[in-house]
């Protein structure tokens, strides 16, 4: 498949490889030289002005935002909106308020293109997506998502804004579950008990006695990363 990546920095530089080692043509609008030439290494890739890239792209269009900010993605907007034609994708990847998904979609909506949200969830080299939009556009880049997902880690998750609702979502319930497992070890070393029951051994009582609740099959090291001291604050 023909993808533009729009953006640059290092998240979009890690898309454009994926992109490349998953057999996909790629054409950077925003790379740098020094990232261009690291990924010489893993495949063909073509450059192109934000202007020229609806006319370098094969058909129906494909372009892919990561980590832009509003103002910036509106102003793109304004500029690509013109060549857009019916069919063409928008994908956004980045950190985005998901009601200014619902907007976008609307705008795009009357070239007849569309706008797919993807929430995006790392774990290692590994990614799966959580993606909103219009279903008939999800299908048909199902196999792109799928060429850069581990298996099963792909899920259409309703219209616009729903991938970056879902994100959202499951970036304040990890919040909450750091701050509870916290506060649970605060209690631990402050109580009398903290000699007997150390939190290690509280974590693995919650694991083998507490199946079916919050976080009850994950490794003990990762409950215990939740509960650092040093983790005390909301994610923006």
């Amino acid at each position: 498949m023909h993808v533009a990546v729009m953006t640059g920095g290092l998240e979009s530089e890690d898309l454009a490889r994926r992109l490349l080692k998953a057999g996909h043509r790629v054409l950077a609008c925003a790379l740098d030289d020094e990232a261009l030439e690291r990924l010489a290494h893993h495949g063909r890739i073509e450059r192109a002005s934000l202007e020229s890239v609806p006319a370098k792209l094969s058909r129906p269009r494909v372009l892919w935002f990561a980590t832009t900010p509003a103002r910036e993605f509106d102003a793109a907007l304004d500029k690509l909106e013109g060549s857009l034609a019916k069919d063409d994708t928008l994908v956004d990847s980045g950190n985005t308020f998901y009601e200014d998904d619902l907007c976008r979609a609307k705008r795009l909506e009357r070239k007849g293109a569309f706008l797919l949200d993807a929430g995006v969830f790392k774990e290692g080299y590994r990614l799966s997506f959580a993606v909103g939009g219009d279903f008939a556009a999800f299908e048909f880049l199902r196999p792109l998502f799928e060429s850069l997902a581990f298996r099963g880690g792909v899920c259409h998750c309703g219209g616009p804004g729903a991938g970056h609702f879902v994100r959202s979502l499951h970036e304040r319930t990890e919040h909450l579950l750091r701050m509870a497992y916290h506060d649970a070890r605060e209690c631990i070393e402050a109580s009398p008990y903290k000699v007997d029951l150390g939190f290690s051994e509280f974590l693995l009582f919650t694991q083998r006695y507490c199946k079916g609740q919050p976080c009850a099959d994950l490794p003990l090291e990762g409950l215990a990363a939740m509960a650092a001291p040093s983790v005390t604050s909301r994610p923006d």
